[in-house]
């Protein structure tokens, strides 16, 4: 209605989804409303329930933490910060405790970075858009976002080609996933149909469960075009810059994909990279396609660091075992000697080879279903798990057809150190349940709820305690067109390493015991 109490469509879009939940017990059904296609899902800045996000004092404690931890860095108490700042002692004492206004917090970080050789973003924290460590969107919110993007088809005209609508996103999270819809259907296999527009390729990691069926298009090392027909259940692995595509093969059905692309490492050296010669980086990096060269460009790479010649690591090694220089094979004696020479570790010395197989994988259905595996709670199956596309050259990528049985009362703890997205893509709810232990020693055993129904996602924050709960009972048949494909309660699963990698972990816990809680959270002067 229009007047005093009108309600905006994001905010109508908002209630309808709650209410759902709160019918679903019941077994009842709320209608979607009409929605504005001009309208946004939520954004990056809005808390939950779709207001502003209130950052708070905790958050103003963690960049007073920052700021401190950079002082020491630079050896300068606070005291001496002030007086070259211009600011009072006082006024940085009071940042540290996360007691001042959100302005003055970020006019101290500006100032810090602007004085010092310290950059922006070592001083600078998102805040955290999570519920406890949980960001939910559902599928109503999804559709807000949904955008229909044009390409060539066979007569060189633009026709639609995909609707694009978010999911579940955090600012805290490496990934960017979105649902996708086929909206060119093709009528045969053939990979250079005209119809089939393919992209030129892009920077993120990509993994993707396919809905429906779908073909898959992509080009080779060679150039080479492929067309990969798939049905729901499939999944596949992107190398970055591989130019790929996605058409529908059976007009008049839905045809999805859940694309989640992710930055890895690369991603986020990109500043420092973006400043870097071109060549230079490849000569540095190498080519993991070539084996032999990629050896050689590895011990090159650490010569250079340790200001080392071939010369004087060739004389730790016979004449005829000059060859390792060159990339040879090294034995698992060579390569400890090689290890030491260079003060480094054997394991940082050893490559795997990136074969033709590796730069794009797919796995069918029926593959992955051969190799489920059950995940029990007191004795009985609460979860079955079927792995999905993998590459061992991102060991930190794990993807899975999770099926939530009706044992899951609740269902048994997940937690890694992966950020983890979960999409619901069976016809039933699924409770997640999260927040209810902050340790193994914590006792207590109550959390959050939410019912994520079908087509809704959520973002899992790294080290956060959760589970997978059957709701009870089930949503009705086809309660949201082309988001629910199958029975029961099935979500795919994907967890990607951030920052908190298998490195810095390594680093980590190279740490001195009682000083690790001060990463992340200084509290103290680096002297007395």
């Amino acid at each position: 209605q229009e007047g005093r109490y009108a309600l905006s469509r994001k905010t109508l879009v908002l209630l309808e989804a709650n209410l759902q939940r709160e019918c679903l017990a019941g077994g009842h059904f709320v209608s979607p409303i009409d929605r504005d296609p001009n309208s946004a899902a939520m954004t990056g800045n809005e808390d939950q329930d779709g207001s502003p996000k209130a950052t708070g004092r905790s958050w103003i404690a963690l960049l007073g933490a920052a700021v401190l931890s950079e002082a020491n860095d630079i050896k300068r108490p606070l005291d001496i910060v002030a007086a070259e700042l211009g600011v009072e002692t006082a006024l940085l004492q009071r940042f540290r405790s996360g007691d001042v206004s959100e302005e003055v917090a970020m006019t101290i970080v500006k100032a810090m970075s602007d004085r010092y050789p310290v950059a922006l973003s070592d001083l600078w924290i998102e805040p955290d858009d999570t519920c406890q460590g949980v960001r939910f969107c559902s599928s109503a919110e999804s559709e807000m976002s949904s955008r229909v993007l044009a390409r060539r088809d066979r007569t060189g005209s633009r026709s639609d080609y995909f609707e694009y609508r978010d999911t579940a996103m955090s600012r805290l999270g490496p990934f960017r996933p979105e649902w996708i819809r086929q909206l060119r259907s093709v009528t045969d296999n053939d990979a250079y149909n005209s119809d089939v527009a393919m992209n030129n390729g892009h920077l993120m990691i990509q993994t993707t469960f396919i809905i429906g069926p779908v073909n898959f298009y992509y080009s080779d090392g060679q150039g080479i075009r492929h067309c990969v027909p798939c049905s729901t259940g499939s999944s596949n692995f992107i190398t970055p810059f591989i130019p790929h595509s996605f058409t529908c093969r059976e007009e008049g059905q839905d045809a999805i994909v859940i694309a989640v692309a992710y930055g890895g490492a690369v991603r986020q050296a990109l500043p420092d990279l973006a400043r870097l010669n071109h060549e230079a980086i490849s000569e540095t990096a190498g080519d993991a396609r070539n084996l032999k060269a990629l050896r050689k460009s590895v011990i090159q790479r650490y010569l250079r660091q340790e200001c080392m010649s071939e010369e004087e690591l060739a004389r730790h090694f016979p004449e005829e075992r000059r060859e390792l220089l060159d990339g040879a094979a090294p034995s698992a004696e060579e390569l400890e000697v090689m290890a030491e020479c260079l003060h480094v570790r054997a394991s940082d010395l050893m490559v795997t080879q990136l074969l033709p197989s590796d730069e794009v994988v797919v796995k069918h259905a029926e593959q992955t279903h051969r190799e489920l595996r059950e995940v029990r709670n007191n004795g009985q199956a609460a979860y079955r798990i079927a792995t999905l596309a993998r590459s061992r050259h991102h060991p930190g990528l794990k993807s899975f057809d999770v099926e939530v049985l009706d044992a899951a009362r609740p269902g048994p703890e997940m937690v890694c150190s992966l950020h983890e997205y979960v999409y619901n893509f069976g016809k039933s709810a699924v409770e997640v349940e999260w927040g209810y232990r902050e340790s193994t020693t914590d006792s207590r055993t109550v959390g959050q709820k939410r019912v994520l129904l079908p087509g809704d996602s959520c973002y899992v924050r790294p080290l956060v305690r959760h589970r997978f709960n059957d709701a009870g009972g089930n949503s009705p048949s086809g309660f949201l067109p082309g988001v629910c494909t199958l029975e029961g309660r099935r979500l795919y699963v994907v967890r990607v390493p951030g920052k908190i990698n298998d490195e810095a972990l390594a680093e980590f816990a190279t740490f001195q015991v009682k000083g690790r809680v001060r990463a992340g959270h200084e509290h103290m002067q680096w002297y007395d």
